[in-house]
């Protein structure tokens, strides 16, 4: 019985430490934005990850994104905010980004909420499509994206954080095994 108890805690362990790998919002095969009536709020939902804005404010476009692949366009001045499906914290790794007119000129202001509540701040000029990779821009509950120019968004990174029911599983895997190896020995 405490065999397959351990074998079991192990599992679900395992299988709630898959979500914390690392997820690509592409725009590359979208799905369909969904907006509340009542709120005006529009919401598209990819990779375990919610991105959402006021309804007129932004659209996933095929051959605007990296290396012609699809893309998210958002308005010049209009914020779209970035969280998880299941509310949880996250990392953000990268994006890229660039101006959806490439003769014009702007910038792109990305606020990061983090769980007690500080702010991250990033500011990047916009021209030609570019990458940018985040450093220490963890145990984040939100991220908004906002830019003076209309622009184009690709390829958000990002990274669930593991949750409490996957550290659980773990600490009860390691009280199963100790229990075990001090009846052994």
């Amino acid at each position: 019985m405490q065999h397959a108890l351990s074998r079991l805690s192990c599992a679900a362990a395992l299988t709630l430490a898959i979500g914390a790998q690392a997820a690509i919002v592409s725009f590359d095969a979208p799905t369909q934005i969904d907006i509340d009536n009542n709120t005006n709020v529009a919401s598209y939902q990819e990779s375990g990850f919610v991105l959402s804005g006021q309804a007129p404010s932004y659209l996933t476009l095929h051959t605007i994104g990296s290396a012609g692949s699809g893309g998210l366009f958002l308005v010049a001045n209009s914020p779209l905010m970035l969280t998880t499906a299941g509310g949880g914290l996250f990392s953000l790794l990268g994006i890229d980004y660039g101006l959806f007119d490439p003769d014009g000129a702007g910038v792109l202001t990305i606020e990061g909420l983090l769980n007690d509540n500080s702010l991250l701040n990033a500011m990047l000029a916009l021209g030609g499509l570019a990458s940018f990779q985040f450093q220490d821009w963890s145990g984040l509950k939100s991220v908004t994206f906002s830019a003076t120019a209309d622009l184009v968004l690709d390829n958000i990174n990002a990274v669930p954080e593991p949750g409490t029911a996957a550290l659980a599983a773990l600490a009860f895997s390691g009280l199963v095994l100790v229990r075990r190896r001090a009846r052994i020995g």
